[in-house]
């Protein structure tokens, strides 16, 4: 029967989507799109022709509109509730992670400030109190005002890089994967189809001969 066709179609997009997240390399996404493109029109180039043997053509307008409607519940499905929320998981898993190596190094930072100013006071209390002159004064407090310049451009060097945010394959496997699964669930109710259609390609194929 003709949707024999659709369950080769799905098993390529579950092995495109499997590609994806085994080998989610530039050639291995390469040949996933191809895959999962060729069975993309390969399903849609099949609908027509399947609705006009399976439901008869005097309704074949509104039964394959009506058929469009899943392909749209998919894609906002697949879209918004799998792919952007598990990105957006991946996200906040990226952004604590980014603020809490940014607090270590502004820790860091700040303990290294501290001994320094702290060194910085008890020479200007010992050189004021030695020499008592003016230029070693205004030398030592250019010197503190350039430390707490730097101090200041750390923070806020580290604050930027606390936005964090989310590159490479981790933050699409797991909805690749679900993509899959779904692939191969849809393998399952074609085979459903396929075998509920049997009789109506066995009449076609008797008239075809017969004609």
């Amino acid at each position: 029967p003709r949707p024999t066709f659709l369950i080769v179609a799905q098993l390529l997009v579950a092995v495109g989507m499997g590609i994806l997240v085994a080998a989610p390399t530039p050639g291995g996404v390469f040949l996933a799109v191809m895959l999962v493109g060729l069975a993309l029109g390969a399903h849609w180039g099949f609908m027509p022709s399947a609705c006009s043997e399976i439901f008869g053509p005097a309704h074949i307008g509104a039964i394959y509109g009506g058929l469009s409607i899943a392909p749209m519940l998919g894609s906002y499905v697949l879209s918004t509730r799998v792919f952007g929320r598990l990105y957006d998981v991946a996200y906040a898993a990226a952004t604590a992670a980014a603020a809490a190596a940014a607090a270590g190094n502004a820790g860091g930072a700040g303990g290294a400030g501290g001994g320094a100013s702290s060194g910085v006071i008890n020479g200007t209390s010992s050189t004021s109190s030695i020499l008592s002159s003016d230029v070693v004064v205004t030398a030592v407090n250019a010197v503190v005002a350039a430390a707490n310049a730097a101090a200041k451009a750390a923070a806020g060097e580290n604050a930027a890089a606390a936005k964090g945010d989310c590159f490479g394959p981790a933050c699409f496997r797991e909805a690749c994967a679900i993509c899959a699964l779904a692939a191969l669930a849809s393998v399952v109710l074609t085979a459903a189809l396929v075998r509920r259609t049997t009789h109506v390609y066995d009449y076609h194929r008797r008239r075809i001969l017969n004609a």
